[in-house]
């Protein structure tokens, strides 16, 4: 249980290294700074509110693993990246399809029950 509870706080910190790079210039993505300060900001949100289990954070982080599953898939294949053999981004919607799932399927243990 503590691998379900712990997997989408892992991979949106993952999210909150990748715009702390991207704010840096380190990241491939050309996004602009603006993207990855309000992307930062959302995702540090989201870890802290699971980290304290309130509905807050909770429903943000399944707002953003929605968005994630089905943005990124919509903006991979329009820029042609599906195509392709880049390995990052292939299976970032899949990761997130994985975290939405968890949050689902495992509401209680993100909001009310200890871990």
């Amino acid at each position: 249980m503590k691998l379900i509870y712990f997997y989408p706080i892992l991979l949106t910190t993952c999210g909150i290294l990748i715009h702390a790079f991207g704010l840096l210039d380190i990241e491939y993505n050309t996004a602009p700074a603006w993207g990855h300060l309000l992307m930062l900001i959302i995702d540090s949100a989201i870890v802290i509110g699971l980290f304290l289990k309130v509905s807050w954070g909770y429903w943000l982080a399944v707002a953003l693993f929605i968005q994630q599953t089905i943005c990124q898939t919509y903006w991979l294949s329009m820029q042609g990246w599906l195509d392709t053999s880049f390995q990052l981004n292939i299976p970032v919607p899949l990761l997130c399809l994985a975290a939405l799932a968890c949050l689902i399927f495992y509401k209680k243990v993100f909001i009310e029950h200890p871990v």
